[in-house]
C-alpha cells in the first residue's frame, strides 16, 4: 500500500493530472503530462521502471533547493544547493538494499519533504516562477542549451533579452519572477 501511495504522490509530483471529477469517464486516473495517456494508479510505476525513476531524478535536480543526486556507493546523496536552503540533505546508505530501491527511497524522501515545504509542485506557478516583465504573462519562451544525445538540460542561453520571448506581448522581452513582476505593478 505504501508503494502506491509514493507512487500516486509522485506522479503529481511530475505533473500528472489526476481525473478528480466522477462525471467523467476517467474518473481516478491519472493523465500523463507529455502523452496525455489516463493509467490506473495501480500502473503507476516510479518505484519499479528505471526510466521513470530517472525521469523524477531529473526533476528533483532542477528544483533551486537541489545542488546534486548523486549515486556513489555505498549511498545515493541528494544534496542542497546552499547554506541558506532550508532542505536537508539526504543520504540513504545501500547495504541492504538494491540501488534502485534506495534511489526510490531517496525519491520519496524528497517528495515528503517538498510536499511539507513548497505550496507549489514543479508544474505549477509559485512565487519564484519567471513570467513576462511588461504583462506579467507565464506565456513565454527561452532559448537554452541541451545536451544533444541525452536532451538534459545544460545551461540558459544568455540573458539578453533576444534570447527570451513573450507570445502574449509578441515581442522579446526580460523575464521576471511572479514575486518581481507583483511588487512593480503594487502588488
Amino acid at each position: 500500500m505504501k508503494n502506491l501511495e509514493n507512487n500516486k504522490l509522485t506522479a503529481v509530483f511530475m505533473g500528472y493530472e489526476l481525473q478528480k471529477d466522477p462525471t467523467e469517464r476517467f474518473f481516478g486516473k491519472y493523465k500523463t503530462p507529455i502523452t496525455n495517456v489516463w493509467v490506473d494508479e495501480k500502473e503507476l510505476s516510479f518505484d519499479t521502471d528505471w526510466n521513470l525513476i530517472m525521469d523524477v531524478v531529473e526533476m528533483i535536480e532542477e528544483i533551486d533547493v537541489v545542488a546534486s543526486f548523486q549515486i556513489e556507493n555505498p549511498t545515493i546523496y541528494i544534496w542542497k544547493s546552499s547554506e541558506d536552503s532550508n532542505f536537508e540533505d539526504i543520504e540513504i546508505d545501500i547495504f541492504t538494499k538494491t540501488k534502485k530501491e534506495a534511489v526510490v527511497e531517496a525519491i520519496n524522501q524528497f517528495i515528503s519533504w517538498y510536499n511539507k515545504n513548497n505550496t507549489a509542485t514543479p508544474k505549477e506557478p509559485g512565487l519564484n516562477t519567471l513570467v513576462c516583465k511588461e504583462c506579467g504573462g507565464n506565456n513565454i519562451q527561452g532559448k537554452e542549451w541541451r545536451y544533444v544525445h541525452s536532451g538534459k538540460f545544460a545551461g540558459d542561453s544568455s540573458n539578453d533579452d533576444d534570447d527570451n520571448w513573450c507570445d502574449d506581448c509578441e515581442a522579446h522581452i526580460e523575464f521576471v519572477t511572479i514575486d518581481e513582476y507583483l511588487q512593480t505593478i503594487g502588488g
